[in-house]
């Protein structure tokens, strides 16, 4: 593609449409695309060089650094992957590739995802002396030919790192006359998304000054991934070791193939430059997952973490989700506690929730939970869980971190809260067609309210699109219900930011249930109370425009039959 899209990324809620990703279809690669911050580069890249090594090969540093990781699953990246690899994505390498002044990264074709088997996608982020002297460069309908450039040079008598760029571009355009040598003049901070079977190759130009870049590569999980044998790692015929697989990550879906060795996330804290700063762009538009009801367990750990969702919402800094399948008897780690706070929601099987209180004493309690439970920790509150019963305890998470306002109000306590068995009933403002029962309605550390209800909707009943001033997440029960332009069943989850117009309709012959999770943030920059901006109104402009105003933001809140 021709055309930078730097209009197009500048914007978060937008998603790469049709024309976008038929343009990728056709040249193999999108970009420049804004990423980072430019001054956001070199403090990353200090985090990068002092993290963790690489785990098992040199492309693995995601599955050994938290920092490795936290990028690879930035969100501003992940939209540009899974928009032409879909919703189920693996993470299998990341690594910095630096190039000193007049360095060349020979002409080639990345040897793991070289195979028209498969779909990869590739993303190369500037992050140091990028300009379009040291840019990566592209030969665009490349990934097409059907044959990897290592394979074109052998059959033409050349070695890696032999063929001209003449010669590059003269095999290429015998193939496909469009063919011919793309370079952009990026700089840090941005990308080039590209097909994984795409000839490329660089040169930095510069005089003075290294260019490095960071290099993440994704997968669909049917890609068989390997290592290449390091007897001739690059040169074709290419060689590949069956074993040891390398490490990946599930970082968006699920993977219901088996044929890549999927590991959890690495342990640390998040980047905070990238998830929690005030100026951070936001994610403001909503996805729905449906949780497969037969997630595999990891028969060695025991524990195996399906992501959902990274990232920050419109009130609040950081929103993270996934499933966990826990093996019985076992637990993910031992008692542990992190900044942020938490919602377990117990999806099948049974558990006990370990609690550990800050007291000299650190006295232990365990609580046993099954579907029909959900569980709430506070931030710093040590914690585990174990599963119980004869069959695996899978169960949704949420946390979330966000603005902690001044006051000494008294917040929510880690507790478990049980939602089947107490009934559903009529509630305030709703009506026969569509109930609910308030389950936890409390004040917490990052929120002004965590509010969850249980919402019963009749056939063919539902609500009309609106917009709330908080975070929603729903989890469908039973039923099925049509919202954003899908229809939903039986653990079917749906999250929409504040301000994203909503509505809801059960589409089937029995009544829809589902629980309902509001995050009011306290940030007072997104969620300022109603009462508060009327006051502000008021004594700017005339009393009747103001109390117009108040009604008019409070529309939403005085719908509870809503949710």
């Amino acid at each position: 593609m021709n055309a930078t899209l730097n209009d197009l990324a500048t914007s978060p809620s937008d998603i790469p449409d049709e024309s976008i990703l038929r343009s990728f279809e056709e040249t193999g690669y999108l970009g420049p695309v804004p990423i980072l911050r430019p001054n956001e580069c070199r403090p990353i890249l200090r985090r990068l060089r002092d993290s963790s090594p690489a785990a098992g090969w040199s492309t693995g540093r995601a599955a050994s650094s938290r920092a490795f990781y936290d990028l690879a699953t930035h969100p501003e990246v992940l939209r540009w992957v899974t928009a032409p690899l879909g919703e189920d994505v693996l993470l299998w390498g990341a690594s910095l590739v630096q190039r000193r002044p007049d360095e060349v990264h020979p002409w080639h074709t990345d040897v793991e995802t070289a195979s028209q088997r498969g779909r990869t996608v590739t993303v190369w982020i500037g992050l140091e002396n990028t300009d379009r002297r040291s840019s990566l460069m592209l030969i665009p309908h490349s990934h097409r030919f059907g044959t990897s450039l290592q394979e074109v040079g052998f059959n033409s008598g050349k070695r890696r790192g032999e063929a001209t760029t003449d010669e590059v571009v003269r095999w290429a355009r015998s193939r496909d006359p469009r063919s011919g040598v793309v370079q952009y003049d990026m700089g840090d901070g941005e990308a080039l998304i590209f097909d994984g079977r795409l000839w490329h190759g660089s040169r930095n130009a510069r005089r003075r000054g290294s260019r490095t870049a960071l290099l993440l590569q994704y997968a669909t999980p049917d890609t068989r991934i390997r290592m290449p044998d390091p007897e001739a790692p690059f040169e074709w015929p290419f060689k590949f070791l069956e074993e040891p697989r390398p490490p990946c990550i599930l970082v968006h879906g699920t993977d219901r193939h088996g044929v890549n060795r999927v590991v959890g996330p690495p342990a640390g804290e998040a980047v905070d430059s990238l998830r929690a700063a005030p100026d951070v762009r936001r994610i403001r538009r909503h996805w729905i997952r449906e949780i497969d009801r037969t997630l595999e367990e990891d028969a060695r750990t025991g524990w195996k973490l399906y992501p959902l969702f990274h990232g920050s919402t419109p009130s609040m800094g950081e929103l993270s989700s996934h499933v966990s399948v826990l093996s019985a008897g076992t637990e993910p780690h031992a008692p542990h506690e992190h900044r942020e706070e938490e919602l377990i929601i117990m999806l099948s099987g049974e558990a006990g929730v370990v609690k550990v209180d800050h007291s000299a004493a650190q006295t232990t309690t365990v609580e046993n939970i099954g579907p029909g439970s959900f569980v709430y920790h506070r931030d710093r509150q040590r914690h585990t869980i174990r599963a119980i019963g004869p069959e695996p305890a899978t169960y949704l998470i949420f946390k979330w971190h966000a603005h902690v306002a001044d006051g000494d109000e008294p917040v929510l306590e880690s507790s478990v809260f049980h939602f089947e068995g107490n009934g559903v009933k009529r509630g305030a403002g709703t009506s026969d067609e569509v109930s609910y029962q308030t389950i936890v309605d409390a004040p917490t550390r990052y929120l002004r309210k965590l509010q969850s209800h249980m919402t019963v909707v009749q056939p063919g009943a539902g609500y009309p699109p609106h917009r709330d001033p908080y975070d929603v997440v729903i989890l469908v029960l039973e039923g099925r219900v049509e919202t954003l332009g899908r229809q939903v069943g039986p653990r079917g989850v749906i999250f929409c930011p504040a301000g994203e117009p909503h509505g809801l309709k059960n589409v089937a012959s029995t009544p829809a249930k589902y629980l309902v999770f509001e995050f009011h943030g306290r940030d007072p920059r997104f969620t300022m109370g109603l009462r508060e901006v009327a006051a502000k109104l008021s004594s700017a402009i005339p009393r009747k425009v103001a109390r117009l105003a108040y009604r008019v933001l409070s529309y939403p809140r005085s719908r509870r039959a809503n949710h």
